[in-house]
């Protein structure tokens, strides 16, 4: 008869068809259904013996506790909400203790049950959560011993019964916990390793299948790779070539056998970029560009891709980029050509006025966070309109080109820029320079103008040509624009203009209010 309760436990619990996909809470679900086994034969006996006894009201707690324990194994046979199943059958087991503490029995002998509850606590909710149960039941039980509220009918228990029930209860408790602790620590040990193991027996069963799939990839892409392939050994002797190799440099594969690799690849490459065997050597992957020499004596472009096969092979990838590197040459010589249209004036060649406004905004931030002053200077040539009036555009360009190259000329640190801004109006960015700095500057470019001597007899002021210049100066800050002191530079030049040209003023921020 035991044999066939055991068999047909074994067959609910373990050939069921709902199985916990974590291995932990299928553990707790057998030990919750290994409870149920031992448990509920004794709660009915038990229950039925006090309905017999007349004690109506213990054998209703222990039937409220029995029907949950049967209601938790049909919810976890079902895989429905384990956790509250246990949380929730914890409870009424732990009401069942309390209230069979609370009458006692013959010499108190009903709260022994609590020795159950450790098992019961841990083994279904675990260290920390059991801990919490069983530290409850503990503190309650020492109300319901002590009884200092003076409760009638609590059962009355002697103080040192008390205490060697709660000294007791605490050593089943933390031998409980720790075995449950070890036992969940070494499970999760033993399936990490189980784990580690199924991984490195599928990695090894997938690295054989991909060996093997590699091995045959390998030589069909060998035979048929749109690249150049060489295999050579660490002294760089060639020791098997691909048909595209071959047709790339125009070589049999009798001339290529037993070459070192270092005597078909340009002499100024290998100066610049000696051999990289050693790093290859080491595992590492080197890429890097390589004029390889043609049966007919000529030289390719390539891009050379090398890693280490083993440690008597390295393989060699060529990409022959000839064609594609002269098309990024003249790319990059277009867009040089086009970033010299966009930011240089096209009869003086120095920067226009997008360059100059992308350097000033730089500029203008840089020094605001620097703290460190500005400088602006606007020029404007003299009568320029009679100039060209009475010399013709021509010589007006040349005008125009000659004083932009004495300014840009006049300049000396990399940081300063002279622009066009249109016309015959110039304009000096000075990053760092205050004031005096600024005059001193606009007035030497003035003086170098006029030292040109270029004839210019429609001038009210000078013979010669001459021009008149703004100058502004500020430390930058962002309650400011730039365009302010462009605007007070302007305003300065108004006042050179004013007082006679072919001189230089100066202007401060106080000018704009």
């Amino acid at each position: 008869m035991l044999r066939k309760i055991q068999n047909l436990f074994f067959h609910l619990i373990s050939q069921r068809k709902h199985v916990f996909a974590d291995s932990d809470e299928e553990s707790r679900f057998r030990s919750y259904a290994i409870f149920c086994l031992t448990g509920l034969p004794v709660m009915l006996a038990f229950g039925l013996y006090n309905i017999a006894t007349a004690n109506y009201t213990l054998s209703l707690v222990i039937f409220t506790s029995y029907a949950g324990l049967l209601a938790g194994l049909y919810l976890l046979y079902r895989r429905i909400a384990p956790r509250a199943v246990y949380r929730v059958n914890s409870l009424l087991f732990l009401l069942l203790l309390l209230y069979m503490v609370a009458i006692g029995g013959n010499d108190g002998s009903k709260s022994l049950w609590c020795f159950v509850f450790p098992l019961v606590a841990f083994f279904l909710l675990g260290t920390r959560e059991g801990t919490l149960w069983n530290s409850l039941l503990f503190l309650i039980y020492q109300l319901i011993s002590w009884n200092p509220y003076k409760v009638g009918w609590f059962h009355k228990y002697h103080g040192e019964y008390s205490i060697r029930f709660s000294l007791a209860f605490l050593c089943v408790a933390t031998i409980t916990y720790f075995y449950e602790h070890y036992r969940f620590t070494y499970r999760t040990r033993i399936e990490e390793q189980n784990r580690q193991l199924n991984n490195e027996i599928k990695d090894r069963t997938r690295a054989e299948t991909a060996l093997r799939i590699s091995e045959e990839k390998y030589k069909a892409i060998y035979l048929q790779a749109a690249e150049g392939i060489i295999v050579m050994n660490p002294q760089g002797n060639v020791l098997e070539s691909n048909p595209q190799m071959l047709n790339m440099l125009g070589y049999s594969d009798e001339d290529l056998i037993g070459t070192n690799i270092h005597n078909l690849i340009h002499p100024e490459d290998l100066a610049q970029t000696p051999s990289q065997v050693s790093r290859i050597l080491k595992g590492e992957t080197v890429m890097l560009e390589r004029r390889l020499r043609t049966a007919v004596g000529s030289y390719r472009l390539f891009e050379q891709s090398g890693r280490l096969v083993d440690e008597n092979r390295i393989m060699l990838l060529y990409r022959d980029i000839t064609e594609r590197k002269a098309a990024e040459i003249a790319l990059e010589r277009a867009n040089l050509e086009l970033d010299k249209l966009a930011n240089l004036d096209g009869l003086t060649q120095i920067a226009n006025r997008r360059k100059f406004e992308a350097v000033l905004r730089k500029e203008w931030q840089r020094l605001s966070r620097e703290q460190l002053p500005l400088s602006m200077i606007i020029g404007d040539i003299d009568y320029f309109k009679q100039y060209n009036d009475l010399y013709g555009h021509q010589e007006g360009d040349n005008c125009l080109i000659t004083i932009a190259q004495t300014m840009e000329h006049a300049l000396h640190r990399a940081s300063d820029m002279v622009a066009r801004l249109g016309g015959e109006e110039f304009i000096i960015l000075l990053p760092n320079t205050n004031e005096d700095g600024g005059q001193h500057i606009a007035e030497d470019i003035r003086q170098r103008i006029a030292l040109l001597r270029i004839p210019h007899k429609g001038s009210q002021c000078s013979p010669y040509v001459s021009m008149s210049f703004g100058v502004s100066s500020d430390v930058p800050n962002p309650k400011r624009l730039p365009e302010d002191l462009i605007a007070i530079a302007d305003k300065a030049l108004y006042l050179a203009k004013q007082n006679g040209r072919n001189r230089v003023e100066r202007a401060d921020m106080d000018i704009l209010s």
